[in-house]
């Protein structure tokens, strides 16, 4: 699915190649971390994240407050910023720490967000709520706007492409569908192995690539035992065709993955960097 923006943005051209990164609870000491090559999807050894350079060394998360009078929401910032504890030269001079926001979100902690993209100016989040509405929080100077009684058309996170001038993410589930939408374009051909399960942990991620590239990663059961499953990785490209139609471009790769573990409650992860 795909929803124009009013602004044509460009991407900015990689300083270096980037890879595809899935993360899974596979092992009972911790999680693996995979390094694919999207040049030809071979599988390397597990490998810590690499580090580098960020556009922003930030991590929002939304999370209850409880006190005596019930709950709120509150807005925890996980920042990359100087070290206060640096005793010696030998002491690392930056750190991870979190700290909360102090414009809390306007929305209750009743609400739960149900969407949200990241605007391509690169410091805008929109997200909407269940009940409705839609909020932008700009991280530069931490400001909330309130946009309305309208929702983004989609189900968790859109990503944003300057060749499509386009959000693209999952469709909407349920009752989220009767809010009022932005226009948007559906891709009605079928990438997915499986249907994609209506609960709470995902069996499907997408994960933006870049010059409108994709990344659709499946956790698939092959059998009623939950120990016999697969990943089904997809890369592929989104372009307009000449009617105006979404379609899937020339190239487009399928491979899978089996899995030594999985249970009803495994959760993959995907990261492009």
């Amino acid at each position: 699915m795909a929803s124009p923006s009013k602004r044509r943005w460009r991407n900015e051209e990689p300083s270096k190649k980037k890879h595809l990164y899935l993360v899974l609870d596979d092992w009972k000491g911790g999680y693996s971390i995979l390094k694919l090559d999207a040049d030809n999807m071979r599988t390397t050894s597990p490998s810590m994240l690499p580090s580098g350079s960020r556009r922003r060394s930030e991590l929002y998360a939304l999370t209850l407050v409880f006190h005596e009078r019930g709950h709120s929401s509150s807005l925890q910032v996980l920042s990359w910023s100087p070290t206060t504890d640096q005793v010696g030269p030998w002491d690392p001079t930056m750190a991870w720490s979190w700290y909360t926001s102090p414009t809390p979100p306007p929305f209750t902690g009743y609400e739960t967000i149900i969407s949200y993209a990241l605007h391509p100016d690169g410091r805008t989040i929109f997200m909407s709520t269940d009940r409705r509405r839609t909020h932008s929080l700009d991280t530069s100077n931490g400001v909330w706007r309130d946009l309305g009684e309208w929702t983004l058309p989609f189900r968790g996170q859109a990503y944003f492409d300057g060749e499509l001038d386009a959000w693209v993410g999952w469709p909407p589930l349920g009752s989220a569908t009767a809010a009022r939408q932005p226009e948007c374009t559906i891709l009605k051909e079928k990438l997915c192995f499986v249907a994609v399960a209506r609960r709470s942990i995902p069996t499907a991620t997408l994960t933006y690539m870049g010059d409108s590239k994709f990344c659709l990663v499946e956790n698939a059961l092959r059998s009623k035992n939950v120990l016999d499953a697969v990943l089904h990785v997809t890369l592929f490209g989104l372009k307009y065709h000449h009617k105006g139609e979404l379609k899937t471009k020339i190239y487009r790769t399928n491979r899978s993955y089996a899995l030594s573990k999985n249970t009803l409650e495994f959760s993959h992860a995907a990261f492009w960097m």
